[in-house]
């Protein structure tokens, strides 16, 4: 069975590759398959000595997608920068022409668009529902689509690339300036998962399809890292990172740049976080002012509504069977940035995908020596022999 990744090296895609591409996922898979256009990258180089298959592609050819798609089993698509709405259409036009293609991943990995309607047929998760609809209707493989919330290593940071004014935090929750904005309710759950552990759950589902005859596997499949509320999350980032206590507030900001949670001037280090609510129809018509930041509004007039709330209603126990790992928490994250995801001087995290997939999974260390070893001297990776089982086993013990 073969399983072939576009967007195999993004900032998403990389967690999946290095998943599925470590134990005990790999040895499901005759082969992983990588699409991409540029082979010569150190992340392809890396993801290629652990035994990734490596081909470089034309998205923009459906014929030459085909061809790169060829006695492939499963598909995953991932990514979203570029033009890749019109290549995701024609990836899915070639998958459409090979009979081998039994599974159909699409790019979702947020929101459950069952549960939200947007009218502009622009948006992105707009044309996400159009495209799963279509992968759908074709009726010649099956399509499993994985929500998972909220982006944990994306929710508290700004993203002037998004805001093109200004820094901006996506949610409204302004770690740096101190401040988190809710709409209409800070008491609501929502829910947040790592990359690390979105990328475990998408090679758990390909594992699980690939070894059984996939019909445990539900269409629509919801995972949920950690929940919790604006005001937890206020405190929780006092507690562990900004100061000792949170503070609630009566303001409404009247500006799209207050909306968006974009308050100054920068605060102490140390001073706790302050909550301030926003009524609804208040935001709403603030947010007919500015169409640069409706779609990514809408995540905030959700999150207030408890349409990202996968915390009980959720697949965690079928894609992470006694708890092969650990969904990473919010304090576990706000720990690891110590408390500032949103500063430069915050050290980064220097691990490839690879070390945060085997450091999440708990390989021991003789086992992660073993598979670089075997890498470097021996090419891919095959099944491993009984005395390196009986080495693997003891250095558990």
């Amino acid at each position: 069975m073969v399983v072939a990744i576009a967007g195999a090296t993004g900032s998403l895609g990389q967690f999946v590759t290095a998943a599925i591409l470590n134990p005990p996922f790999r040895e499901s898979f005759q082969e992983v398959r990588i699409l991409t256009r540029n082979p010569s990258t150190h992340i392809v180089q890396e993801f290629q000595k652990a035994g990734a298959t490596v081909i470089q592609v034309d998205f923009t050819s459906k014929e030459h997608l085909a061809a790169a798609l060829k006695d492939v089993t499963i598909v995953d698509v991932l990514g979203h920068t570029g033009d890749t709405n019109r290549q995701k259409d024609l990836l899915l036009d070639a998958v459409a022409g090979l009979d081998s293609i039994k599974y159909y991943i699409p790019s979702e990995f947020g929101i459950d668009t069952r549960r939200v309607q947007l009218e502009d047929p622009t948006i992105v998760w707009n044309q996400k529902i159009q495209r799963e609809k279509k992968a759908r209707g074709l009726g010649k493989f099956r399509v499993i689509s994985i929500y998972s919330g909220l982006f944990l290593e994306g929710t508290f940071r700004a993203w002037s690339h998004i805001m093109s004014t200004h820094d901006s935090p996506i949610v409204g929750l302004d770690v740096q300036n101190q401040v988190f904005t809710a709409v209409q309710n800070a008491d609501v759950p929502f829910s947040l998962t790592s990359k690390v552990d979105i990328g475990l759950a998408v090679a758990s589902i390909c594992s699980l399809a690939i070894k059984g005859t996939g019909k445990e596997i539900p269409d629509h499949v919801i995972i949920s890292g950690t929940t919790t509320t604006i005001k937890q999350a206020a405190e929780v980032f006092s507690e562990y990172g900004t100061g000792p206590q949170s503070s609630e507030s009566a303001e409404q900001p009247s500006t799209i740049s207050n909306i968006a949670g974009s308050v100054t001037p920068h605060h102490s280090h140390h001073q706790s976080i302050k909550l301030e609510i926003i009524p609804l129809e208040t935001f709403k018509a603030e947010l007919e002012k500015s169409a640069e930041i409706i779609m990514l509004a809408w995540l905030r007039i959700w999150m207030s509504d408890g349409k990202l709330d996968f915390g009980s209603d959720n697949h965690n126990k079928l894609v992470n069977p006694n708890s092969a790992w650990k969904f990473t928490t919010l304090e576990e994250y706000i720990t690891s940035v110590n408390g500032r995801p949103f500063c430069s001087d915050t050290p980064p995290d220097t691990r490839t995908a690879m070390e945060q997939i085997q450091a999440k999974i708990g390989l021991p260390p003789m086992f992660v020596r073993l598979l670089k070893y075997r890498r470097l001297n021996l090419g891919p990776i095959q099944p491993l022999d009984l005395e390196e089982q009986l080495a693997i086993s003891l250095s558990i013990e």
